[in-house]
């Protein structure tokens, strides 16, 4: 993270906030999209940021922002999802019961491969991963993943067919799937858009 970043958010520096809100935003919106629509995870996140941006001035500057905002979605997300069983037939409140129990695995305080990755300790996991692919697939997944790059697209840049493109990115998958855990594995495919892990 930016030196001093948590000092000018707290003084109040909107630039500041609005930056890293920017450079946070894709992995907060994976995150939340594990437990929530589409709809219900965006809400989810402006509300958990708008809360950060309220309650600034409690940041504190030796503690690393992001846990405490994972950890928000997290909590809001489960308190969500019980709101929607109490307004659901039995049925309905069960799948979701079980749907909540499985998502409880993901909580940052009890799963390590999550506080691994807030941690930053994924980052070295994931980047070693694609440094062991061959040069141009790691170029392709790069493009794809990091600069979020649609595969047509990146036929067109690299003068090749779509379908080789595809091939290449099953490929890297593929590959990295045999270097990464399970855990790590599943959960870096959802939050490897994000250019705060990799950057």
């Amino acid at each position: 993270m930016e030196t001093g970043l948590v000092r000018k958010i707290k003084d109040g520096d909107r630039e500041a906030f609005d930056r890293f809100c920017l450079t946070l935003y894709p992995a907060m919106l994976s995150y939340a999209k594990v437990f929530l629509s589409d709809e219900g995870a965006e809400d989810i996140v402006q509300d958990v940021m708008l809360g950060v941006w309220r309650r600034r001035e409690i940041l504190d500057e030796n503690y690393d922002p992001r846990i405490y905002i994972f950890r928000s979605i997290y909590n809001r997300s489960l308190n969500y999802l019980k709101r929607e069983q109490l307004a659901s037939d039995f049925r309905s409140w069960n799948e979701r019961r079980i749907a909540m129990y499985e998502h409880e695995t993901l909580d940052p305080d009890r799963n390590p491969v999550v506080r691994r990755l807030l941690d930053g300790d994924l980052k070295d996991s994931l980047l070693k991963a694609i440094d062991a692919l061959p040069p141009k697939r790691q170029e392709i997944i790069r493009m794809h993943f990091v600069e979020e790059i649609p595969n047509k697209e990146i036929a067109k840049r690299l003068g090749i067919s779509l379908s080789t493109v595809e091939n290449h990115i099953n490929a890297a998958l593929k590959k990295m799937r045999a270097t990464l855990s399970e855990e790590e594995f599943m959960l870096l495919m959802f939050l490897m858009s994000s250019h705060i892990f990799l950057n």
